[in-house]
Order: structure tokens, then C-alpha cells, then sequence
């Protein structure tokens, strides 16, 4: 695989227990505006971490700005930010777990967010 790869080449499942089934909302600062809320997805690879990133900046109207961090981090993932505007933020972040459901067969996801933990299961 390789950064350029085309979204038309990905196909369902293809990034199966390459995701962590968990998100931080709002831990990292945003890039574009500082009122803006950051979503991070964890990913084992690079190259998997752009594929993520690009489908999930093409799939949805919502997203901002992606981008994948330089290197791993000290757990030895590659995070994906997704960069979105606070407006019905809760209502964004399902629509776009559903989307990356489709990729990662994730459907039951725990989540960090303003210093509390919870869980999110797709319908």
C-alpha cells in the first residue's frame, strides 16, 4: 500500500484489527480554529493510518481537515486527527464511526472525552 493509495481500492474490511476500538474526542488542539473539536483514531500502521484519514476526509461532508502524525506514538500507533466544527459534534462523530465501521468492522468503540470515559455501540 502507499499513501496515494485510491479510495476506489479500498474495500470493506480492509483495516480490521489494524484501528483501536477507541477515540479521544476534544484531547488534542485543532489546526484550523481553536473553538474546533479534534477526534483521534489510533492506527498499528502508516499506511493504513492514510487510508483512514483519506477516506474519512472524503466520505463526509462534516470533516474539516485530517491528518495522520509524523510517527507513532508511544504505544506504537499512528494517529489519524479529524478536525470537525463543534455544532452537533455528537451527531458527526456517530455518522463518521458508522462510515469507518465499513472499513474496520469496529461497531462497539470507548471513547475519551473532556477527562471521562464511555462507550458507543453502533446500531
Amino acid at each position: 500500500m502507499s499513501k496515494e493509495l485510491l479510495l476506489e481500492e479500498l474495500q470493506a474490511g480492509d483495516l480490521i484489527d489494524l484501528v483501536k476500538p477507541t477515540i479521544e474526542i476534544d484531547t488534542y488542539k485543532p489546526k484550523i480554529s481553536d473553538n474546533n473539536i479534534v477526534v483521534a483514531f489510533f492506527v498499528r500502521e502508516e499506511d493504513p493510518a492514510y487510508d483512514l484519514s483519506r477516506f474519512i476526509e472524503f466520505s463526509s461532508n462534516a470533516v474539516l481537515d485530517t491528518e495522520v502524525s509524523p510517527a507513532p506514538n508511544r504505544t506504537g500507533y499512528y494517529i489519524v486527527f479529524v478536525e470537525f466544527t463543534p455544532v452537533n459534534i455528537a451527531k458527526k462523530v456517530y455518522t463518521m464511526l458508522k462510515a469507518v465501521h465499513y472499513l474496520t468492522d469496529i461497531d462497539r468503540w470507548t471513547y475519551a472525552a473532556y477527562g471521562k470515559k464511555g462507550k458507543i455501540t453502533l446500531d
